[in-house]
């Protein structure tokens, strides 16, 4: 579409050649647009002529302008019209208003376009940095666990070790006990001679005396 506006324009060019009469005629067969526009804008009696007025348009209808503006183009034609409903271009207004609405469309679909290019990346920019920093917090998860693991093997050989101290413990402690038992005297056992009974083995004399006392 911008290629047929181009070649169009280009054809209305240079069947305008000849017509180099002001300022602004020299400026725009030069392709010197940013220039031609400003003295366009410049000068209001430009727009008695309708060739400058149709000039004008094309300035800013021309894709590769400087100063290319589709709606500002249509606005210019439109004018051309109004105060030149005769004007000898008036057969070509159409076709070019048409292409330039096209073309209007279309660059708005290409800005839609570039906007969501613009989110998408954007989001995938947002997508990236954020698996970044999940890759970073599993890392740091995963030495966490190498940690923990290693933490956790060395307290089940610290458990293991006091298992067997209280083992060994537990054996020394039986092993005391049946000792001492076996140091101890029965209880009922036979008293030892000389006893309180007053037996033979009495070695003060008690049990004599005490017979001599019966006997009298």
């Amino acid at each position: 579409m911008r290629d047929s506006l181009r070649t169009f324009t280009l054809f209305l060019v240079l069947s305008l050649g000849a017509c180099a009469t002001s300022r602004f005629d020299q400026h725009f067969e030069a392709g010197e647009y940013t220039a031609a526009s400003r003295i366009f804008e410049q000068e209001s009696a430009l727009r008695e002529d309708e060739d400058a007025l149709f000039r004008a348009g094309l300035i800013y209808a021309l894709p590769t302008s400087p100063v290319y503006d589709p709606a500002r183009a249509r606005a210019l034609f439109d004018e051309l019209i109004e105060l030149h409903p005769n004007t000898k271009y008036r057969a070509d207004l159409p076709f070019l208003e048409g292409l330039l609405l096209e073309i209007e469309r279309l660059d708005a679909l290409a800005d839609n376009h570039h906007e969501m290019v613009r989110r998408l990346e954007k989001r995938l920019e947002e997508i990236e940095q954020r698996a970044a920093e999940l890759d970073s917090l599993l890392i740091e998860s995963r030495a966490e666990v190498d940690t923990l693991r290693s933490r956790n093997e060395e307290l089940e050989a610290e458990l293991q070790t006091r298992r067997a101290e209280i083992s060994v413990l537990r054996e020394e402690l039986d092993r005391l006990k049946a000792i001492d038992l076996g140091g101890r005297r029965p209880r009922g056992g036979t008293p030892p001679e000389g006893g309180m009974d007053g037996g033979p083995g009495d070695g003060d004399g008690r049990g004599h005396r005490r017979e001599d006392q019966w006997r009298g």
